[in-house]
């Protein structure tokens, strides 16, 4: 279980980074919403922007948010993370 934790708070740290970067550009929560952008070009981006910083974890799930048209979930996700990681450790 304590395992499962570390990976648990390691993704969260990962989820966390890149909303922070995603933030910083401006315009990415439009581009990556606008449906006329395609997947592919989409995923090249994030491939650019990510494919030193990220895991190959992070990459594979946020290519399937991208798939999914469920990339703008990222921040909901982000905080899903933090209430599951919090009942692990027993923080109420």
């Amino acid at each position: 279980a304590n395992n499962d934790l570390k990976t648990q708070e390691s993704l969260l740290d990962e989820v966390s980074q890149l909303n922070k970067i995603l933030k910083e550009v401006k315009g990415s929560d439009t581009f990556f919403d606008n449906p006329s952008v395609s997947k592919e070009e989409k995923k090249n981006i994030l491939t650019k922007i990510f494919k030193d910083k990220a895991s190959d974890k992070l990459m594979n799930f946020m290519m399937i948010l991208i798939d999914n048209n469920r990339f703008s979930y990222l921040e909901g996700i982000e905080k899903q993370l933090i209430e599951l990681i919090d009942q692990a450790k027993g923080v109420v």
